[in-house]
């Protein structure tokens, strides 16, 4: 998740969703957890990023926030074809309102009431269940592995809905701001 925040990023996750939906047996979530180039990508992910973590922890982690993914992506194929999808926050929602309009040809309309992303980081930071050990404050320094890793993830959730979205309203112009420096 943490790869890079990019274009290309956001790019691949809709591939990767256009080619279970064509072929959904094509690979499994085991298939890819037991395939020696995604435990390659994986070590080296680990090495790169968080190697004073445990390794465990680690991989629970990542294959937490896969399966999460690839359940996501999995039930975008199975929702009603609509002229328009319209989803009053990025994250789960917007995933599968992106997914759905790419899926069906159809406008995908975005409303958020806050900034979901913003939300989540706020959250993320202040979690106990995430720490690692690393932080000393909510809001400073090093956020530690997994923080990282979850606030990663909803950011890629939040790009790819905001890249994919038709239209984009906020509530004021702060929250507009916000939703332009997200992506």
């Amino acid at each position: 998740f943490g790869v890079g925040k990019t274009r290309a990023t956001d790019d691949a996750l809709g591939e990767a969703a256009d080619v279970l939906r064509h072929s959904p047996d094509l690979i499994t979530l085991e298939d890819l957890f037991k395939n020696k180039d995604s435990w390659a990508l994986l070590t080296e992910a680990y090495q790169q990023h968080s190697p004073d973590a445990p390794f465990f922890r680690f991989h629970s982690a990542v294959r937490d926030l896969a399966t999460l993914l690839w359940n996501l992506i999995r039930t975008a194929g199975t929702l009603p074809v609509a002229d328009t999808y319209h989803c009053v926050c990025t994250g789960y929602a917007g995933l599968l309102g992106a997914l759905a309009s790419r899926i069906h040809g159809a406008a995908f309309l975005l409303s958020e009431h806050g900034v979901y992303l913003k939300e989540r980081i706020e959250d993320i930071r202040k979690s106990t269940w995430l720490a690692d050990g690393k932080q000393s404050s909510p809001f400073q320094g090093d956020l530690g592995t997994f923080k990282s890793l979850w606030i990663d993830f909803f950011d890629l959730l939040c790009r790819f809905a905001y890249q994919n979205a038709s239209c984009i309203t906020a509530l004021f112009g702060g929250n507009a701001k916000l939703q332009i420096e997200f992506g």
